[in-house]
């Protein structure tokens, strides 16, 4: 495992709009295209820099659902560049709800189920994370200002289409259907359609 959590940051475009019915998925992104059922958080009102692990707790206001797609490497990106494969348009999809860490818990143990065209894919518990939410955070603070209403996708578990066979079994297609659900965060439900 890495000795830290690995950080990169995406525009704010990248955000889609409440209650997606519909991804759209640029030619860009469908050679190798996948699904990551992601914990989300938010922090609260106050920039954050170089806190401790303690502050860093106490700094996470709320979780949501998260549905984070992800073009693999292949012909067309080569090594996948994680902020231009993750940062198209209306792209990140987070919600519906954010839930009071009052509710769930500072560091809550939450069932993950991720389903592809109704196969369940992803059956896991965030206690399971390689990092903390609360770690995730403390890194990301470390020497830059981490603005206020930030939000934060955790990364994901296993299975992913990509991680059976790196891409000989196709990934996504046109058409397909994700749903990802969190205890206690709700469920998310999308078709992905690609540009012709």
């Amino acid at each position: 495992f890495p000795p830290r959590p690995y950080i990169f940051y995406r525009p704010g475009t990248s955000i889609a709009k409440p209650f997606p019915e519909l991804v759209r998925v640029y030619k860009a992104q469908q050679e190798h295209l996948d699904y990551e059922g992601e914990l989300v958080f938010q922090t609260g009102s106050r920039p954050l820099k170089d806190i401790t692990p303690e502050q860093a707790q106490k700094e996470i206001i709320g979780f949501t659902v998260g549905c984070d797609y992800s073009p693999r490497p292949g012909k067309v990106f080569g090594r996948m560049n994680f902020i231009f494969s993750k940062g198209f348009d209306n792209w990140t999809l987070a919600g519906q709800v954010l839930v009071s860490s009052k509710v769930v818990g500072e560091l809550p143990e939450l069932d993950l189920k991720t389903w592809w065209n109704g196969k369940l894919v992803q059956n896991n518990n965030s206690k399971n994370m390689i990092f903390t939410v609360a770690q995730i955070l403390l890194a990301m603070s470390t020497g830059t200002t981490v603005q206020p209403g930030t939000v934060v996708f955790s990364g994901t578990c296993g299975g992913g289409a990509w991680f059976v066979d790196e891409g000989v079994t196709p990934c996504m297609q046109d058409g397909d259907k994700i749903d990802v659900e969190f205890s206690k965060l709700g469920k998310q439900s999308h078709y992905v359609t690609f540009d012709k």
